[in-house]
């Protein structure tokens, strides 16, 4: 994998070595759209989102939350929960209380197109591994996108929103 390969919420900056578990990568998180703010979700004995301000140097929405994608305009972040479960909106200065997007099934959020009304999911399905889901503004559902034999993840729209880019892995149902 090359050095600026962008893979979902990462960044490769370089490799670090290979061994019995594959290849292993130093990765940074993307910044927002304006790189003054960081989502991050960190493990610990929950998944914890958090977004820190890079400037000020603070944390802020705290939240049970991972897999943060940030809108356009950066003032918004939808992340995955599993507790509650489902897929959410939520304003980064906190002005109102997390939008449920869908709460009766997982799906992990990759990108908005650049004008904000389609958003690239990911979802695993037991016969065709990792795929991509797509959600309208105008509606309440995602619905598949690319759905194939091989596992599809980690979609980003291009900067014009006309195309998109996704990683693929033949014949493997994990990422």
């Amino acid at each position: 994998m090359k050095e600026g390969t962008e893979l979902g919420h990462y960044r490769i900056l370089r490799a670090l070595g290979k061994g019995g578990m594959g290849e292993i990568y130093l990765a940074a998180f993307r910044l927002s759209p304006q790189s003054d703010r960081l989502a991050i979700g960190v493990l610990n004995t929950t998944w914890d989102l958090s977004v820190y301000d890079l400037n000020r140097g603070t944390r802020s929405l705290a939240r049970n939350g991972r897999s943060p994608a940030w809108s356009p305009d950066g003032a918004e972040v939808v992340y995955e929960s599993r507790s509650p479960s489902g897929l959410f909106r939520i304003a980064v200065d906190r002005s109102e209380e997390p939008e449920v997007i869908t709460d009766d099934q997982w799906f992990q959020p990759y990108s908005y197109s650049p004008d904000e009304p389609l958003l690239l999911l990911g979802r695993i399905e037991p016969l065709t591994g990792w795929d991509i889901w797509i959600l309208s503004a105008e509606e309440s559902r995602p619905k598949p996108f690319v759905q194939t034999k091989a596992s599809e993840y980690h979609a980003k729209f291009s900067p014009d929103g006309r195309w998109f880019e996704r990683a693929v892995a033949a014949g493997n149902p994990e990422p």
